[in-house]
């Protein structure tokens, strides 16, 4: 076996990788970290994993794995990285990399320092047809891009916030629906604009749910090819699993969403058929597999993926704050 895995976390995103591991011929799981000693053990035996404890440096020196994949919370994500990077482990992080722009800097040093790979899980990009339409934006067909709207709506219920102890909790998710459920919307909006320059304005609210963070909000910025856009992020919508993105130039618009191209009107091109599914995760790793055994940076490197959380960042310190109907949580 070529490459293999020890997991740091085993949460529910962690099956998904457990998943898409077992169909790469060359990648294995053969180790999982976890906090309390009896769940990890629990979760080692449910899937066949050889090795499981709560000490990395016990499970490095055992299992001898070549890549840590970290399915930590947001927070956590700082020192899971360090630790598996002074391991000398190649490095898949969950998305964002972390909540705090600094800190992810730090990461990305530490990492180049210790030699390793840093890939960010923001496997939204391996998506065939949006992986066509930023090739299509960049190729100039779509003309001056002018407008980049994107929107998040979704629901989430009260369990959602109280059976968790650090869903909506700033210290450690980092905020409400901008950075965790609009993470990946947010990251292929800059991945679309080249980037960004600023944000321009920024409204913060608690509508519904007793927590200490947005439940829903809007921002405008300014991407780095001078378009300009709108998003909104919010788990007060009930009813809607909206996660999408339209994208305007001088030559006609796009809306994209993560299983379609929704809307195409484009001068003199003919809107692409795209009928087959792909599995996210399993690109993802095949990339970051590939990305080692050519010495070259993972799709979505380090580097890329902070955008988002320093689009973020800005976007929370330039907020104008409403509490809404509820009062939030200390």
């Amino acid at each position: 076996m070529k490459h293999k895995v020890i997991i740091i976390g085993h949460g529910t995103i962690s099956r998904k990788y457990l998943a898409a591991i077992g169909n790469l011929d060359d990648m294995a799981v053969v180790s999982v970290l976890g906090r309390n000693a009896e769940k990890v053990k629990l979760y080692a035996e449910k899937n066949g994993i050889p090795y499981h404890g709560t000490n990395l440096e016990e499970l490095v020196n055992i299992s001898k794995p070549s890549i840590a994949l970290i399915c930590t919370p947001n927070a956590t994500h700082y020192q899971n990285v360090l630790d598996a990077a002074s391991c000398g482990l190649h490095v898949l992080c969950e998305k964002p990399l972390h909540i705090d722009p600094e800190k992810q800097n730090e990461m990305l040093e530490y990492c180049k320092n210790n030699d390793v790979k840093l890939g960010v899980c923001f496997g939204r990009r391996f998506i065939r047809h949006i992986r066509y339409v930023k090739d299509f934006i960049d190729s100039g067909k779509l003309g001056k891009i002018l407008v980049i709207d994107a929107f998040i709506k979704l629901w989430r219920d009260s369990k959602y916030y109280t059976e968790s102890s650090w869903h909506g909790c700033p210290e450690i998710d980092g905020g409400g629906p901008f950075i965790q459920q609009g993470a990946h919307i947010i990251d292929l909006a800059l991945w679309f604009g080249g980037g960004y320059q600023n944000v321009i304005s920024s409204d913060l609210f608690t509508l519904h749910h007793p927590v200490a963070v947005e439940d829903h909000g809007y921002a405008v910025i300014k991407y780095r090819n001078d378009a300009v856009g709108f998003i909104e992020a919010s788990t007060v919508c009930k009813g809607q699993n909206d996660n999408r993105i339209e994208i305007s130039g001088t030559n006609g618009s796009i809306h994209v969403n993560f299983t379609e191209i929704c809307h195409w009107q484009v001068d003199g091109c003919k809107k692409p058929d795209f009928s087959s599914e792909e599995n996210i995760f399993y690109e993802q790793l095949k990339d970051f597999k590939n990305s080692i055994d050519n010495n070259e940076a993972p799709f979505v490197n380090g580097e890329s993926a902070k955008l988002a959380t320093e689009l973020i960042a800005e976007l929370y310190s330039k907020a104008k704050v409403c509490k809404g109907n509820l009062p939030v949580k200390n």
